[in-house]
């Protein structure tokens, strides 16, 4: 696939296009400057290695004319450098070698101390100021000014993240409504932090991924003042319907959906004719919204708004045409996520493949005790288990059915060895339901 002319890379050297490299290096020439950063027009699906999947996929959705706000990607390269530079991957690779993710205590002493040493370990200069002048100029297209705190998401993205083979959902974190140069930069060594946490040691693990070598790139991005965010799912995820699209969402950023702390609103639509086959209109206690100055804070929805519907028939529709199309784009079933702004603009955050499987069940049980909707359908049995908190492993053994008021990536470990999972709150296409999904727990 062919995309826009390359534009010059902010905080590198870039090359006229049509120049030939030179075929070898002399020994006296000085190094050639590291890739550190891309704006999203430089990027397309196949640049994984360099972007991460959401980086990569977040380009190919800008190249191909997609309503996506504009950013940069810190690459992998720029971590990679990182770690030469302070000698942090041989310290890395002594941390986590031979470390038992099945162990609860053993994996959460190994995060401790890796992310410990990355926290401890200086960002150069040289990379500080290509991330300053790409945060500054993202600053003056968005037509805030240069000099401006414009507020942005700052997004983990990894190199085997999102892709169709594997899935980091909500694992490596995420930093919204970042405002203002040094909070720019704290957000990305955070990023790069998180890529040891341990639900992330615990996954690549069992993934059978390196601990120590994988790399990680960063998104900068506009933030969108999201009123209504959710995510769209091109094909339902539980069922496996081909013809059904999926949306749930509710009100303020999409972290209250992806993170599972709200029962989003849902609504199928049929795509061979645009029909909404379902609305179903929960109650959302809560949204999550831009603080004033940075970061985000939680508002707890009155009764009467938290009824209300998040989309209308039009809106619905609207979105699920854009699923129509970058589901045609990728030419595979798409796990997206959306966002309307203030003015009512329809946005695209995000876009990877669905990794997800659909389950079944042959027939009802006799008696019902409690009745949801299902991530993964299927059939357990197990021991009961009501946890508070995800770290709580000595209460917990293999085969139980979990029960929880929700789920965050967290509780991955605990989730691989459940039978089944039950939880209070959270919608099908929540990050955790998408690793429930994955695991065909």
């Amino acid at each position: 696939m062919t995309g826009a002319p390359r534009q010059a890379r902010v905080g590198v050297v870039s090359r006229t296009a049509g120049t030939a490299a030179p075929a070898a290096a002399s020994s006296t020439d000085p190094p050639a400057p590291v890739d550190f950063i891309r704006s999203f027009a430089e990027l397309g699906s196949g640049d994984v290695d360099y972007a991460g999947g959401k980086g990569a996929n977040l380009g190919e959705l800008t190249r191909a004319g997609l309503p996506v706000p504009a950013g940069f990607v810190v690459g992998a390269p720029a971590y990679a450098a990182f770690c030469q530079e302070t000698g942090l991957r041989g310290r890395l690779d002594e941390l986590l070698a031979g470390v038992d993710v099945e162990d609860g205590a053993a994996l959460e002493a190994a995060s401790a101390a890796a992310r410990q040493a990355v926290i401890d370990a200086s960002m150069t200069k040289p990379l500080r100021e290509a991330i300053l002048g790409a945060y500054r100029d993202l600053a003056a297209a968005d037509g805030a000014g240069g000099d401006a705190d414009v507020a942005v998401a700052v997004r983990s993205s990894a190199t085997a993240e999102d892709t169709a083979s594997a899935s980091f959902a909500g694992m490596n974190e995420t930093f919204l409504n970042t405002r203002g140069a040094d909070a720019v930069i704290d957000a990305v060594k955070r990023c790069w932090v998180s890529l040891f946490g341990a639900r992330t040691i615990y996954y690549r693990g069992r993934r059978g991924f390196s601990q120590a070598d994988m790399d990680i790139a960063v998104v900068v991005q506009i933030q969108i003042p999201s009123t209504r965010a959710g995510v769209m799912f091109t094909e339902d995820p539980s069922g496996g319907e081909r013809d059904h699209l999926v949306i749930e969402g509710s009100f303020g950023l999409g972290e209250a959906v992806v993170s599972g702390s709200v029962s989003p609103d849902r609504y199928v639509v049929r795509k061979s004719d645009l029909t909404i086959t379902t609305r179903s209109v929960r109650p959302k206690e809560l949204a999550i919204e831009p603080a004033e100055g940075g970061g985000t804070l939680t508002r707890e929805l009155s009764p009467q708004e938290s009824t209300q519907p998040v989309l209308q028939d039009a809106e619905i529709t609207q979105l699920a045409k854009l699923g129509l199309a970058i589901e045609e784009h990728y030419g595979s079933a798409q796990d997206t996520e959306w966002s309307f702004d203030p003015d009512g603009g329809v946005w695209m955050l995000q876009s990877r493949p669905i990794t997800t499987g659909a389950g079944g069940v042959d027939h009802a049980p006799e008696v019902v005790l409690v009745r949801g909707l299902g991530a993964a359908p299927g059939r357990a049995s197990g021991g009961v288990r009501v946890l508070a908190d995800p770290h709580d492993t000595a209460a917990f053994h293999d085969g139980d059915v979990l029960v929880a008021h929700m789920t965050t990536p967290d509780w991955v470990p605990l989730m691989r060895k459940a039978a089944a999972i039950v939880t209070d709150s959270g919608g099908m296409t929540c990050h955790a339901a998408i690793e429930i999904g994955r695991a065909h727990v």
